[in-house]
């Protein structure tokens, strides 16, 4: 055995180990008062549903429930567990969908060196620390974040208006992913965006015909509220650095703000791409479109919890499996894995990392604000200005990213006829 063979198998063995302690065991151990908490609302806002109580009406103590009336359908099979069964069962709903999206993500990405890339995969997710308070909250951004693998799945095999179904049923989710439906607009499929249409159309009928009217005017009524939690907390997004150093902001004043740095992103990944000179909509493009819009929404969406870095774990997978290729044909590469390290690993690095000359970890900083405030803002910011980089590193190598992706789209169907032949 090989010395690259032997350190690929000790990392997947690693990898494994830190997800099963981590995300399996540590997960099942903790009896937070935040374990499962947004499954929770979900699981409350379905029986309100089944009763005939209004969707929308929480308990006293339970934050606002902002989803689409008919997300509210997902949670009905869990109504009739007690709260505690219905927990777990979602629990490893979540783990049988995270596992499936990486082993997705594993075969577009296999290519000639699968151990290279099962190394990939594990590393990647396993480092995710996103992931793991995602699953700790029983959020349904797990779905979202096993529509990615399939989105990226339909993408490498060109299947747009597969693809455009699941971008509709994303922004029903969560409205914000509407930004994905850039990658679409920019290949200038008409077909795909007709079925985008189509799916709205019926996703709308089905709200409407099930929950009838009031609560769907109600859910647009509640969306501008989402803001009022970040700052308060954590967030990726644009807004958490803005009410950190401006805190007299009206709300009017934050909404144009994202609104233009919204813009600005849109107009600069667009410039990007319209000037790389590659084939339209080609699988890479589509792909590297994807990633940057994906980047996009994180920045410009107020609520992006931490958690939703566990949405880049696909695109991340695939920028490491290129980089264990061949490093060098990518532009200031520091840039990307210092960027991917404090995204990942944010949570060890919290918790267990002192930071020079004040001696004090984040957390000890964030209960210390007041003595060492520069330091404080500086730090907590630093999703955003780490996410903000990896957006400026992609737009770098966005010539790059589109023949990494699309070699791997090229390789994936190649294999996919030569499987179809042999049958």
């Amino acid at each position: 055995m090989n010395k690259r063979k032997f350190y690929y198998l000790l990392g997947i063995a690693g990898s494994l180990f830190c997800y099963c302690y981590y995300a399996i065991y540590k997960l099942l151990g903790t009896h937070s008062p935040q374990t499962g908490i947004d499954f929770e609302r979900g699981c409350i806002a379905a029986g309100n549903f089944l009763s005939g109580r209004p969707l929308y009406d929480m308990p006293a103590g339970v934050d606002q429930y902002f989803y689409f009336p008919p997300v509210t359908l997902l949670y009905l099979p869990f109504t009739p567990l007690s709260p505690g069964n219905a927990k777990l069962a979602w629990f490893w709903l979540s783990q049988i969908l995270v596992l499936l999206s990486l082993w997705l993500a594993y075969r577009l990405g296999r290519g000639k060196d699968p151990l290279r890339a099962l190394f990939a995969v594990c590393a990647t997710a396993a480092s995710s620390t996103p992931l793991y308070a995602m699953l700790h909250n029983g959020n349904i951004n797990v779905v979202l974040f096993s529509g990615l693998a399939a989105l990226y799945t339909c993408l490498f095999y060109g299947r747009t208006k597969l693809a455009a179904w699941a971008l509709a049923l994303f922004a029903a989710i969560k409205i914000f992913p509407a930004i994905l439906l850039g990658v679409l607009v920019r290949a200038r499929d008409k077909a795909a965006l007709r079925h985008v249409l189509l799916a709205a159309a019926l996703l709308l009928g089905l709200s409407v015909s099930v929950f009838n009217i009031g609560p769907n005017l109600e859910y647009l009524r509640h969306l501008p509220s989402m803001n009022r939690y970040s700052g308060t907390l954590h967030v990726m997004s644009l807004t958490f650095p803005l009410k950190i150093f401006f805190p007299g902001l009206s709300v009017s004043a934050l909404f144009f703000s994202h609104l233009l740095f919204l813009a600005g992103l849109l107009f600069w990944w667009w410039e990007t791409g319209r000037k790389s000179g590659t084939e339209p909509a080609s699988p890479g493009q589509l792909a590297a479109d994807t990633f940057a819009l994906t980047l996009i929404m994180i920045l410009a969406m107020p609520p992006a919890w931490l958690m939703y870095g566990a949405l880049l774990i696909v695109p991340f997978y695939f920028v490491i499996l290129a980089m264990l290729g061949d490093i060098r044909r990518f532009k200031y590469p520091a840039v990307f894995l210092g960027a991917f390290i404090f995204i990942n690993c944010w949570e060890f690095l919290y918790y267990h990392l002192p930071l020079p000359v004040v001696n004090l970890t984040a957390r000890q900083l964030q209960f210390a604000r007041e003595a060492h405030p520069l330091l404080h803002d500086i730090i907590f910011s630093g999703h955003f200005i780490a996410t903000f980089a990896i957006l400026w590193w992609v737009m770098k190598n966005y010539r790059q990213l589109e023949i990494s992706f699309g070699d791997m789209a090229d390789f994936t169907r190649q294999k996919a006829a030569c499987g179809a032949a042999r049958s």
